[in-house]
This record gives structure tokens, C-alpha cells and sequence, in this order.
């Protein structure tokens, strides 16, 4: 009866099944996101990295079943498979659209020959996952969405919602999907207005009205209050909270300051219910930073599954003593002054505003796809003066960042926010 709709996802699944995706890409999402307190955006240079990689989240579409009541669902939504195929890897908002939680929009704007629609929306108290098609009379490589407002229509205010995005090419006349994530602390309006441009040279602004459907969502969360202190080489981590939404989980955390080492991620944090299946980590943005020991770790959700045991478990943890943690380069030398004590970072070049460090990095360990964005943005000079530099780069052996100017004094001070050093321990506690 729904032959044509299981046929159409099993060939997205076998795709992606033949995808060489690798075991440790956890580190592609939070290379470079430890800079600042506050929530990141994927749109600007510094934090492209870590937001790119996030869309090619691991996850096992081969658990993904076509249910007659899901494809009966799926077969009256226009352009499903579009759907399915911006959120194949993220079990949780898959599990959403299910149990029919895919609000329709199909609305429509069009200047200088690309046309935009905003196809549909999943949205709940915590994040708003917006999904869009770009149609364009010509090819364009690498387009980015930009100057995106949210707007409180009925108050007609500009929200101060922060976003994340990833660019997309387009073939002439060949429909190209996407998504957006929005995200939203003090709750959303019922009437919305999402303004943005395609080419940000360009005059043209592409706007579309819509109403969100707040009964669909409101009240749909389960919290757990742990406060569960654990120890990973004399490191103590409290597991304060635990909230579960249904398109992502929230997990707080805190750090003690009497830590002697700095912890950058966890490489495998996730959640598991009593079966095995287990829940890691989510779209987007991938963790937020209240205050400097406090932690907000994003999952994908399980809200729909409703397991009757949960347990949270991580083996890995990137971390570095913290008495090491600043690298000292005398930029016109180009000498590394002071570095970790494990020797993994060999020599550094400037060549004219990349700031270049060559990176000794075990295959066999790391992986062949492990790339490392070592800094935080921000540098001290001899003087004191601090800057910002504008962006960053890595590869298999190497790691930067773009320098905005080199009106600076030589030796800088850099602080490393990753780095291929961890803590090994398998942790795992029951929440529910």
C-alpha cells in the first residue's frame, strides 16, 4: 500500500549506509566550539568547522522502519523524502516527524531568479528545526543563507534567537533542500516573520510569513534531577540535570574548579536505554556555556521512545592539565617558546595571515579523518593587548588560525581549546 514511499527511504538509507563515516566524528562537531560562555552560531568563519561537520552526525538509518501508520503520514506531506533526507542521521527528530509533529508551511518568495520555499517545521519549547528548498534558474555553489531575522509578527519585534545554518549548492532547475536551527529561551510567538537573503551583496530580501502551532508542543518535556558527582582520573564531573525534549536532550553538567586538567569534549557522551539503543550527540549547535564550569550538553531525543530505563554513558573525554594549556610563540622567529610536554605540537609558520602549527597525530589512534582546530579565538601579545583572530583552519596535520592583523607584539600567548590528549574510563549511571 506504501510501496512507493518505502522504496524512496530505502534508497536514501542504502546511500548513507555505503558512506565512510568515521567511528570517531564527534570530533568534527566540537573542533573549535570551546570558545566564550554563551551558545554558538554555525554562520560565521571561527565556529564553521565544528557547525559543517555537524550535519554528518553518526547515526544508523538502518534502525530507521517504515511503519504503514509513518508512511501513510509521510506519503501526504509534499517532498517528503526531503525531510528525511536533512534529518537521516538524527533519530530523535526522525521519531518527531513519526509521531506527526511536522508542522506544513509551503510559502514561497522569489528575486533574481531563486526561488525559496520554506517547506515545513519541527518545533518544541527548546529548538525550531526549519526546512527549505532553494530552485535556482542557474548553478550556484556554496550558498549561505545570511541576515536571517525572526520576528515576533503580532508585536512586530526582532527576536534575538540565535540560529545555525550550513551552506548548500544548487544545479539549474534541480530542487536543493536544507535546514535551519533556531533556537529560543524565553519561548515562541504564535506569528512569526523570517526575513533573510541569498546573496548578501544583493538588495533583494526574501520574507515569510507563518503561524506556529504551539498546542502541538507545549508541556512535552521530562526532566530528571541526578546531582551525580563521578570521577575520571581524579577529574569530578557533576551530572546536575537531565532534560528531554522532543527534538533534543539536555544534559547539565559541571566541572569542580579544583580540576587539574582542562576539559575540552566528550567524545562519546550519550544516552541508553535498557535494550542498548542509544542516543549521542545532536544536530546544530552542539553544546552551550552558561558560565565556565557549567556545561549544556545537547543529545539527540528519545522523548518518543518513552524507555522505561535510561542510563548515561561516556569512555572519552579530551582533556589536558591545565598548567599546560597556554602555547608561547614568537611569531617573528617562528619558534614555539612553550608548548604541551608531550611534544605533539612540532613547529609553527606565519605566512602572511595564517598563523600554521604542524600537529604530530598517531593514525592508528586518531583516525584518518581526525582534524584538530587547537585554539580558542582569542591571543595575548608582549604587551597584554588581547585580540581576536577571525577565523581557523585544520587539516590531517595541521592547525590555525587566520590573524585579522599582525599589528601585534611578538612573543603571543594562545590557548588551546582541543587537543588529542583524553581521559579513558568507561562511566555509566542510571537516571531513570
Amino acid at each position: 500500500m506504501f510501496e512507493k514511499e518505502e522504496t524512496q527511504l530505502n534508497k536514501i538509507k542504502d546511500h548513507y549506509d555505503d558512506l565512510d563515516i568515521p567511528s570517531t566524528i564527534d570530533d568534527y562537531i566540537l573542533a573549535g566550539i570551546h570558545k566564550g560562555k554563551s551558545i554558538r552560531k554555525r554562520v560565521t568563519s571561527w565556529r564553521l568547522v565544528s557547525l559543517i561537520a555537524s550535519i554528518l552526525l553518526i547515526g544508523s538509518f538502518s534502525m530507521i522502519q517504515v511503519s504503514p501508520i509513518f508512511a501513510g503520514y509521510l506519503s501526504n506531506i509534499p517532498g517528503f523524502e526531503k525531510v528525511i533526507e536533512a534529518i537521516r542521521f538524527d533519530k530523535g527528530l526522525l521519531s518527531a516527524v513519526e509521531h506527526d509533529f511536522l508542522q506544513p508551511i509551503n510559502i514561497s518568495d522569489e528575486h533574481d531568479g531563486m526561488k525559496v520555499t520554506v517547506d515545513s517545521i519541527i518545533v518544541d519549547e527548546e529548538k525550531l528545526v526549519l526546512f527549505y528548498t532553494l530552485e535556482s534558474d542557474r548553478d550556484r555553489e556554496h550558498v549561505m543563507l545570511s541576515q536571517i531575522q525572526f520576528k515576533d509578527k503580532e508585536k512586530n519585534q526582532e527576536l534575538g534567537v540565535s540560529h545555525s545554518i550550513e551552506s548548500i549548492s544548487v544545479k539549474a532547475n534541480e530542487p536543493a533542500s536544507g535546514t535551519i536551527d533556531f533556537y529560543q529561551i524565553e519561548g515562541w510567538p504564535t506569528s512569526v516573520e523570517i526575513s533573510l537573503k541569498v546573496d548578501k551583496n544583493s538588495e533583494s530580501v526574501y520574507v515569510f510569513p507563518f503561524s506556529i502551532d504551539k498546542e502541538k508542543f507545549e508541556g512535552l518535556k521530562e526532566e530528571y534531577i541526578l546531582n551525580k558527582t563521578v570521577t575520571i582520573e581524579n577529574q569530578e564531573i557533576t551530572f546536575e540535570k537531565v532534560i528531554i525534549h522532543p527534538t533534543r536532550i539536555a544534559v547539565h553538567l559541571s566541572f569542580n574548579p579544583n580540576n587539574d586538567k582542562e576539559i575540552f569534549n566528550f567524545e562519546d557522551l550519550r544516552i541508553v536505554d535498557g535494550k542498548g539503543e542509544s542516543w549521542g550527540s545532536a544536530n546544530g549547535i552542539v553544546a552551550s556555556y552558561p558560565s565556565e564550569h557549567e556545561w549544556i550538553v545537547y543529545l539527540q531525543s528519545n522523548y518518543f521512545s518513552n524507555p522505561d530505563e535510561l542510563y548515561l554513558e561516556f569512555s572519552s573525554v579530551r582533556a589536558l592539565d591545565k598548567d599546560e594549556i597556554e602555547v608561547v610563540v614568537d611569531t617573528e622567529q617562528e619558534k614555539i617558546l612553550k608548548s604541551p610536554a608531550d611534544g605533539r605540537i612540532l613547529d609553527v609558520q606565519l605566512n602572511d595571515d595564517m598563523l600554521s602549527f604542524t600537529l604530530k597525530v598517531d593514525p592508528f589512534t586518531e583516525g584518518e579523518g581526525y582534524t584538530y582546530n587547537l585554539f580558542k579565538s582569542e591571543f595575548v601579545d608582549a604587551t597584554g593587548a588581547t585580540f581576536s583572530a577571525s577565523g581557523s583552519f585544520a587539516s590531517k596535520q595541521k592547525s590555525g588560525i587566520h590573524l585579522d592583523s599582525l599589528d601585534f607584539q611578538s612573543p603571543i600567548t594562545l590557548t588551546i581549546g582541543n587537543y588529542p590528549s583524553r581521559l579513558k574510563e568507561h562511566i555509566r549511571f542510571q537516571i531513570k
